[in-house]
């Protein structure tokens, strides 16, 4: 698989110190999940926690909660992450999401890796964020 190659190096630059390059594709929601070995038990952190991922996928105009998160969503599976946005610059970056509501928009979000447990009816399994600490580290497209 290509894009879990790209992401296993994207992981190692990122264990590595090194920083993130504009050269490097981004991954889909459903690929950062199948690299990070989810779904997965309760309290077993994922080997992708804590490292800084790009993800791209198209921003669920539904779900943007200002001063606290957005979300985007695989085209392709449908599939979506939840972005925390822990950023000094805020309420820049959900002005700049309010400007491509009802475009379709993409973002290409540049974060860490951040694992939680989800309980589920009865059950419970190991889910994961992206935390956005910075405007720079979101590109939106939009048409």
């Amino acid at each position: 698989m290509v894009h879990a190659r790209l992401f296993s190096a994207a992981l190692s630059a990122a264990a590595a110190g090194c920083a993130a390059s504009p050269a490097h594709e981004a991954i889909t929601p459903e690929e950062l999940r199948v690299a990070c070995g989810l779904p997965a038990r309760c309290s077993q952190p994922a080997p992708c926690e804590g490292r800084t991922v790009t993800v791209q996928g198209r921003v669920d105009d539904a779900n943007v909660f200002p001063g606290e998160k957005f979300v985007i969503v695989d085209p392709a599976s449908h599939r979506i992450l939840e972005v925390a946005v822990e950023a000094p610059d805020a309420a820049s970056i959900f002005a700049r999401l309010r400007e491509t509501k009802g475009t379709a928009a993409t973002a290409r979000v540049r974060g860490a890796v951040h694992g939680f447990d989800a309980p589920i009816t009865g059950s419970c399994s190991r889910e994961i964020r992206l935390d956005l600490r910075g405007g720079a580290d979101l590109e939106l497209n939009h048409r």
